[in-house]
């Protein structure tokens, strides 16, 4: 009987998990949806397919952010645009918070209280290590986090669809 209780709480624990786990990357998507409208938001005038082509070429968020950085350089007339620059600070810190995520390994730990999922990087990987990450609280993500993260992602979808609304689509009318 005690080994079927704590199987019922390791599945109703996976699942809490995997759920949020979900909804975390589908607010991370709006993220990246956002970000790839504000790029194509200053390249408008240009083909659609070519600058969906351009953006979609470059294979990681970093690189694509680091893309739009620099031709945002070129957008407004100071190139120290305080606005993006807090932004994009932002979008660096939460594109390294998501890769935390999608690149752990999950468990289930359970004691006297309960079973509790969890995500943490790969207890064997050498970066990780060395990095001081591997068994650090720091870095691991229960259900709870995970819905702090995407509503975090979400506030930032929304900040960069207001920068996109008010100065970049101002830009390009004026």
């Amino acid at each position: 009987m005690v080994l079927r209780r704590h199987s019922e709480q390791i599945e109703a624990a996976k699942r809490a998990f995997i759920y949020q786990l979900g909804d975390t990357l589908a607010s991370w998507q709006s993220v990246e949806e956002q970000t790839y409208y504000c790029f194509a938001t200053i390249m408008r005038g240009s083909p659609d397919h070519l600058v969906s082509v351009t953006w979609h070429h470059v294979q990681s968020f970093d690189s694509r952010l680091e893309l739009l950085n620099r031709c945002l350089h070129f957008v407004f007339d100071r190139a120290d645009n305080p606005a993006w620059k807090t932004l994009f600070k932002r979008l660096e810190k939460a594109s390294k918070v998501r890769n935390l995520i999608v690149h752990s390994t999950y468990g289930v730990q359970v004691t006297d209280k309960g079973a509790k999922a969890f995500g943490r990087p790969f207890i064997h990987d050498s970066t990780a290590i060395i990095r001081k990450r591997a068994n650090n609280p720091e870095y691991q993500f229960d259900a709870s986090r995970l819905q702090a993260e995407g509503r975090a992602f979400e506030v930032l979808a929304v900040d960069l669809e207001m920068f996109r609304e008010s100065t970049l689509e101002h830009r390009q009318k004026g």
